[in-house]
């Protein structure tokens, strides 16, 4: 499954999988760091997608009606 088809919980659990990964004891430097890239990069698209659901939240708030973005999310 790609980032962009998962749901905001599969990637918190991605997340929660990658930082089980990096505090490995026996982890090498380059394996840590790798994950440390991926698990930011995560983190940007999911930071990304809340933006969008912020702004979804914010227009409902404003008149009571949702107006169709797409399929951002």
């Amino acid at each position: 499954m790609t980032e962009e088809s998962q749901t905001l919980e599969q990637s918190f659990d991605e997340l929660d999988e990658i930082l089980s990964k990096m505090e490995e004891d026996d982890a090498p430097l380059e394996e840590t760091f790798r994950q440390y890239e991926k698990g930011m990069k995560l983190v940007k698209k999911m930071h990304e997608r809340l933006s969008s659901l912020e702004s979804r939240v914010e227009m409902i708030a404003k008149d009571g009606s949702l107006e169709e973005f797409g399929d951002e999310i």
